[in-house]
Formats: structure tokens, C-alpha cells, sequence
């Protein structure tokens, strides 16, 4: 039995060594298990211990030397299932933390730096990334009408903003006229509209502090955070030059 298999399938160089000594042979003391391994024997006893808690192998009751047999290589595939379960677990886990995560490093540094997320739940972390930490005060959005795909999501979004106290300003198309609230929730936001002819993008950039967020619902869904000082200033320019000749409605 080649011992990189058994590495692959999860256990470590020395572990695989022991293992596979004492499922050859059947049952081996520690100083047998250093002669046909060839791990140190200062190393046999930590090894077996980790083997053990794996359910790997056993020492043998009863025996004035110390002995170790090993279980059924079942048990191997029972310590790798739970291995896995608890991987998924921990994703999970990191999941539903991943953007309070995300937004705590942006604000522990001022270096630049830009994140790709992808598909339509990546463009929801950036958009949950808003309400962890410090909220903004203010968000800059050049809207795009294939934002509809996010559907109810965006709507749901919308109200999160106006309760966290977020306001933002929309520059939009005149094509599709936005809701000044939704139900009996007012949005904190202010909306000026521009010719379509004039204002039509596939993609929504949003500006938001120093970053300049881009999201992308096309076939390839796809968002992009830029974490950059004049990069920000510069789409907050631009912003405010097309909000004084916008239309307000």
C-alpha cells in the first residue's frame, strides 16, 4: 500500500507510516512499530495517540506491553465522513460571518486593494457587507435596470438601508420610474433620473466611502470591490457632475 494514498486520503506522512504497519502486520508493539516504519521512537506513542482518536487503531487490553491492532478500515471511512461534516459546518459558519469579516479588513487598512466575488450570492455579500461595522453614511449608486434580478433580495435590501439610517443617491434611467417607499417604509434615498439613450449600464457601479463597488448581472454574474482613495474621489466627481444635470421627477 503506497502511503502518499494514504496521505491523500487525509493523514499526515509519520501517521500514514504507523498506520500502515499496523494494519500489515495485524497487532505491534511501539518498538516493533519503529523497526518496520521507521519512525523515531520518541514519535510512536504521540502518532498512535493521533491514530487512536481517529479510531483508527487500538491498543490491545490486558497486555503487559503496550500493543496496537488495528479497527476496520471502515472506521477510516467514518472518521473521514465526520471530517467533512464538520468542514461543511465550518462553512457555514464562515458564510454567514464572511461579510462582517470582509468588512472589518477593509476598515483595518487604507491600502488598495481589489475582491472579486462571484455569482448572484457574491453580489449579495457586498451588498450585506454594508450593514456590519460602521455603516456609510452616504452611498452613491449609477444605477442599471438589470438590478431587477436580484428581485425581492433588492427590495428587501433597500428597507435594511433606510432602517441602518444609510442614505443614497441613485442616478437612474427615466425608462423605469423607483419607488419612493416601500409599504409603509419611507427610503432614505434621493433618485435623479437621466435620458436612456444617455444613461444605459449593463453593470451598477456604486461609490461608497473609498471604495468603488461594480456589480454585474449579466450571463456571467459577477461583483468587484476596489478599495482605493482617488479611484473613489474620481467616480465621486463624476457622479456629482451627472447629479446637477439630472432631472428630478
Amino acid at each position: 500500500m503506497a502511503k502518499t494514498r494514504l496521505e491523500k486520503a487525509g493523514l499526515n506522512k509519520k501517521e500514514a507510516l504507523v498506520y500502515e504497519a499496523v494494519l500489515k502486520w495485524g497487532e505491534l508493539t511501539p518498538s516493533q512499530i519503529h523497526k518496520e516504519s521507521g519512525v523515531t521512537r520518541e514519535n510512536i506513542y504521540n502518532i498512535a495517540q493521533e491514530l487512536e482518536q481517529k479510531e483508527l487503531i487500538e491498543r490491545i487490553p490486558g497486555r503487559k506491553i503496550v500493543t496496537f491492532r488495528p479497527l476496520s478500515p471502515r472506521k477510516f471511512q467514518s472518521y473521514l465522513k465526520k471530517k467533512k461534516e464538520a468542514i461543511e459546518e465550518e462553512e457555514i459558519a464562515l458564510d454567514s460571518i464572511f461579510p462582517e469579516l470582509l468588512n472589518y479588513y477593509k476598515l483595518s487598512g487604507r491600502k488598495s486593494e481589489v475582491t472579486f466575488f462571484k455569482g448572484i450570492e457574491g453580489i449579495k455579500y457586498i451588498y450585506e457587507g454594508l450593514f456590519y461595522g460602521t455603516p456609510p453614511k452616504e452611498l452613491l449608486v449609477f444605477r442599471t435596470l438589470n438590478d431587477a434580478k436580484l428581485g425581492d433580495y433588492l427590495l428587501n435590501h433597500l428597507k435594511l438601508m433606510t432602517e441602518k439610517g444609510i442614505h443614497s443617491k441613485v442616478i437612474a434611467p427615466k425608462s423605469e420610474i423607483l419607488p419612493g417607499k416601500i409599504g409603509n417604509i419611507v427610503l432614505n434615498q434621493e433618485v435623479r433620473y437621466v435620458d436612456d439613450k444617455d444613461f444605459v449600464f449593463p453593470s451598477e457601479i456604486n461609490v461608497c466611502g473609498n471604495q468603488v463597488v461594480f456589480c454585474s448581472y449579466d450571463m456571467e454574474k459577477m461583483g468587484a470591490i476596489i478599495q482605493n482613495k482617488d479611484l473613489a474621489e474620481t467616480f465621486t466627481r463624476l457622479f456629482n457632475f451627472i447629479w446637477k444635470q439630472a432631472e428630478k421627477v
